[in-house]
């Protein structure tokens, strides 16, 4: 579809000035070609402020999938430089290849290696928020460690989130080597 040309009035020196037909060449869905005829005739005739606000809106609404920026199970596999609140390690999440159904991350195994290179035990307790969150819990010795991960929406190398400890909250991040 051919974005028809749009014709306003823009006031220039206290003058009306009639703005050409503008005419985008390359073919543009629908939903497309209805904002950019919205955009040209706001931009036309608007003030600073409502041309910002109008280009926020249109941005939104173009590229609502970006703002989600989901995630895939996939993307948690791999090893992880790991810091959580001052204690640094390698937090591994493999794929072991088990043909499971229980889940989509029946098939996920979690270990982690501290500063020292001791290997500790984990498990993986939920993926949700469409793939974006993950809890799991770590098998320190007298105390099974809960975490509370989120990825980054726009790089999914990177992870944050909390841990508890001894009935206190506190943060970790880590980073996909």
């Amino acid at each position: 579809m051919v974005v028809p040309g749009v014709v306003t009035q823009a006031l220039t020196n206290g003058r009306p000035l009639k703005v050409t037909r503008s005419v985008v060449n390359y073919p543009l869905p629908k939903r497309f070609a209805l904002v950019y005829k919205r955009f040209c005739v706001v931009f036309a005739t608007a003030n600073i402020m409502t041309k910002l606000v109008a280009l926020f809106c249109t941005c939104v609404f173009l590229f609502p999938n970006i703002a989600s920026a989901d995630a895939q199970v996939n993307e948690w596999i791999g090893q992880w430089e790991m810091n959580h609140d001052g204690w640094r390690g390698t937090l591994v999440i493999a794929d072991s290849k088990v043909d499971c159904a229980t889940s989509p991350w029946c098939h996920l195994v979690l270990r982690y290696i501290d500063g020292n290179g001791k290997q500790i035990t984990g498990k993986i307790g939920k993926i949700d928020q469409k793939f974006q969150h993950m809890t799991f819990s770590l098998n320190f010795p007298n105390n099974t460690q809960k975490f509370d991960a989120y990825l980054f929406s726009w790089d999914k190398r990177k992870m944050a989130g909390v841990t508890y400890w001894g009935g206190r909250t506190f943060g970790f991040f880590a980073l996909k080597k």
